[in-house]
């Protein structure tokens, strides 16, 4: 009986199904992060065994397991319309990298597959950035080697690690003499993060911040008065305010504090801004930005912001990017090449079970913080609202469900990171290799005889 005999379509399938679950339970809140980084050896497995189309339906199945294991249950249709958008996207994420890892699965070299697999995820990783973005190393939000690595490549590095790890996995069972070369650096890689820690955080530029949890703004008014005396700023989570910012001032100038309040702003005409501003301890506006990418229905809401420049206050210049803003690279990165030397975050996630939105949303902001090299404070009106250092290691978090708030001292930014200066030079550099692979494999097969 020969292999092809065999086969049987539920093997790939099962296959997908066990990688979801896997890279399910990787993810926060459950946070297995051993686990995100052998998570895609089922479905590159899978993609070996079948052809593109269904290598392609498999990253999807893998993508929707996933989602129906991440999220547990649902309770009505607006958490079922959230899920499926941004789980949606990372389905055709999936369902691009796999489709291109059968593809080459018979024309390549096994260790040249496996890298050309962790190029096509990062591949596929940028092309979602005009959808929806999608991040695959969201396992390792709290890995100090993934963060180090992040400075200098952005997420991306970390992202192309996690698609490697498998494949070289599958390289040296396959062909033990060459693939042990490729399994030991994915092998260093995977295990870095046991032995790698964080460096203490030292610096003589510091800052006392604060990030209040509240759900409306006389409670966040409150909180405030309540922690004041010990912060220089506080942050107020996204779309507590509306157009009147009369209590905002009066709780910065009445508690001396500077303060970052979100409202919703008129731009001249009949405009609508989702905005955030910085108001002085005199109760003066120092700075406003508004949301440069809209969530789901804001965009039939507001009107999208434009580029922000960091305010100039005393002793330090924040930048204010606002909830989903945070999803995309060159928000952060565009605000810390302008001169912010720490990030202000008003957020609002919407409400899912076991806040797991919140949770998938936080573990991005560790890989803000430690691609630029700058503190973020984050805050939330329902959950998770937390601190971050610039090395993106989470110093202080707060509860799920609770009015209250956290504060830290922080070391501002001091110099700008190579991911900063160059941005997503990695990440092209991957998309780059996948078009010149591609254009190979299109030839040879166009030159075979037939």
């Amino acid at each position: 009986m020969n292999a092809k005999s065999r086969y049987s379509p539920a093997i790939p399938v099962s296959l997908s199904l066990v990688a979801g679950a896997a890279l399910a339970v990787a993810l926060p809140p459950r946070g297995v992060w051993m686990l995100g980084w052998i998570a895609f050896l089922p479905l590159l497995a899978a993609a070996r065994i079948t052809r593109p189309i269904i290598a392609a339906g498999c990253g999807l199945i893998t993508g929707i397991t996933c989602a129906c294991v991440f999220a547990g249950q649902l309770l009505n249709g607006a958490q079922l319309v959230n899920l499926g958008g941004a789980f949606g996207a990372f389905a055709v994420v999936l369902a691009f990298a796999a489709g291109l890892a059968s593809a080459g699965a018979r024309r390549l070299s096994v260790s040249v597959w496996a890298v050309f697999v962790a190029c096509a995820g990062v591949s596929a990783e940028l092309l979602s950035v005009y959808v929806f973005p999608v991040n695959v190393a969201l396992s390792q939000h709290q890995n100090a080697f993934a963060l180090w690595l992040a400075a200098y490549t952005g997420i991306w590095g970390v992202s192309f690690l996690i698609w490697l790890v498998p494949g070289s996995l599958i390289a040296v069972i396959s062909e033990p003499k060459r693939g042990w070369a490729l399994f030991a650096v994915g092998a260093a890689a995977a295990l870095a993060g046991l032995f790698v820690e964080f460096p203490e955080d030292l610096g003589s530029s510091v800052l006392h911040v604060a990030a209040v949890q509240a759900p409306d703004p006389c409670s966040a008014a409150e909180e405030t008065g309540r922690i004041a005396h010990r912060a220089d700023i506080v942050v107020w989570p996204e779309h507590l305010m509306h157009r009147n910012l009369t209590l905002a001032r009066e709780t910065a100038s009445k508690n001396k504090v500077y303060l970052v309040a979100s409202f919703v702003g008129h731009g001249g005409g009949k405009k609508l801004f989702n905005s955030a501003c910085i108001i002085g301890p005199d109760g003066s506006t120092a700075a406003t930005s508004r949301k440069q990418h809209l969530f789901g229905s804001e965009a039939f809401e507001y009107t999208t912001g434009q580029d922000s420049n960091p305010a100039r206050c005393r002793g330090f210049s924040p930048g204010v990017p606002i909830c989903f803003d945070t999803m995309f690279t060159d928000v952060t990165r565009g605000l810390v090449r302008r001169g912010a030397d720490i990030l202000l975050v008003p957020n609002h996630d919407p409400m899912m079970p076991r806040y797991v939105f919140h949770h998938l949303h936080s573990a991005a902001i560790p890989f803000r913080a430690a691609e630029n090299g700058v503190p973020i404070v984050w805050s939330e009106c329902s959950g998770l609202s937390a601190i971050y250092d610039r090395h993106g290691r989470r110093t202080e978090c707060a509860p799920e469900g609770q009015v209250t708030s956290v504060r830290a001292w922080v070391v501002l930014r001091s110099g700008k990171t190579l991911f900063t200066r160059a941005g997503e030079y990695f990440a092209y550099a991957c998309a780059f290799a996948v078009v010149v692979t591609a254009g190979v494999l299109i030839r040879r097969r166009k030159s075979l005889p037939c």
